[in-house]
């Protein structure tokens, strides 16, 4: 496909999208370099928005000052690679230890010998911690800079085959007994249960701000509803900057219908959320297909903006963000 296909086909959305041969496209980092052509039509399209929304323009190019930075490049194996200035600023393994085994006796698991321990790094979110396991499957990841819990899991039971006979009113009854177990002391609130394969079930305890869980802070467990036994728990605990909305429903509507083109959507809705920054949106336009891109942790209000394309059906999610109109990123799923 030349350049000129290419960009006839990003406007008209997802024509593209039936030449890529992996499902799982959407869940994949497969992208082209950016080149100057398309990054011309992107400041078209972002002042044809400002045209067409009142007051985005200004609101946009603060967005872009002082929020948005292009997301950087880089090498996830190379990256995650733990150097000494990581083990400097970490606890030491035996502090690492401790914390481990005293969390786990705070909620109350049976604990066996420890039998690993290793500091682990994850780039894409600037994450280093301390992984603790031990000889009887317990495995607990802890924050290497100040022991906080990262997350916890009962490998073995991970791992087993169950049989849900509960339904979704008794389930939520255990994991409010599971939690209240592990003593949080933040403002935490039930949020949603599912029910997962293999007879787990998953439940979401978040804080709330107005009408709306935020995801980034928020206590999940996975559980097996029937013995009442906590299988995993992760711990959420971004720092949530809590923007004022500034931009109306039908503004950020108005937004994502001229960047995408009102003529290619079927329908369209938006609903106010709290989501974290991503590449998604940045890099599929920017037809990035190689490499990995990574972008500061930044979790704000946003306008949740779905749409339905008319031509193959996929359904994609544009975030703009409360305060300002940008598009901070999004998801796309058939």
């Amino acid at each position: 496909m030349n350049n000129q296909s290419f960009r006839n086909e990003v406007y008209k959305k997802y024509a593209y999208y039936k030449n890529i041969k992996d499902d799982n496209f959407f869940y994949k980092h497969q992208y082209k370099k950016i080149n100057s052509n398309i990054l011309l039509n992107k400041i078209a399209t972002f002042l044809i928005i400002g045209i067409f929304t009142t007051g985005v323009v200004y609101a946009a190019s603060n967005y872009i000052k002082n929020i948005w930075k292009n997301p950087k490049e880089y090498n996830y194996n190379e990256s995650k690679q733990v150097v000494q200035k990581d083990i400097d600023e970490s606890m030491t393994e035996n502090e690492a230890k401790q914390i481990g085994l005293k969390t786990l006796k705070e909620m109350n698991m049976e604990i066996g010998n420890i039998k690993n321990s290793y500091l682990n790094k994850e780039p894409s979110i600037d994450k280093i911690e301390w992984v603790i396991e031990t000889d009887n499957d317990l495995e607990i990841r802890i924050n290497a800079k100040n022991g906080e819990l990262y997350s916890f899991s009962n490998n073995r039971l991970l791992n087993s085959v169950n049989n849900s006979t509960l339904n979704e009113e008794a389930a939520i009854k255990v994991s409010k007994e599971i939690y209240d177990s592990l003593s949080y002391k933040k403002n935490y609130e039930f949020s949603c249960i599912s029910n997962l394969e293999n007879g787990k079930w998953q439940a979401d305890y978040c804080i709330k701000y107005g009408d709306i869980y935020n995801p980034y802070q928020c206590v999940r467990i996975t559980f097996i509803a029937e013995s009442k036994e906590l299988v995993m728990l992760n711990v959420f605990d971004y720092d949530f900057e809590n923007n004022p909305y500034e931009i109306s429903e039908e503004e950020a509507l108005a937004i994502v219908k001229n960047k995408y083109g009102e003529e290619n959507i079927k329908t369209i809705s938006a609903k106010k959320d709290i989501q974290k920054m991503n590449t998604i949106i940045y890099q599929k336009e920017n037809e990035t297909t190689t490499g990995e891109y990574k972008i500061d942790n930044i979790v704000r209000n946003i306008w949740n903006v779905e749409l339905k394309e008319k031509k193959y059906g996929f359904v994609e999610n544009y975030y703009i963000d409360a305060t300002t109109g940008e598009i901070i990123g999004g998801n796309q799923k058939k």
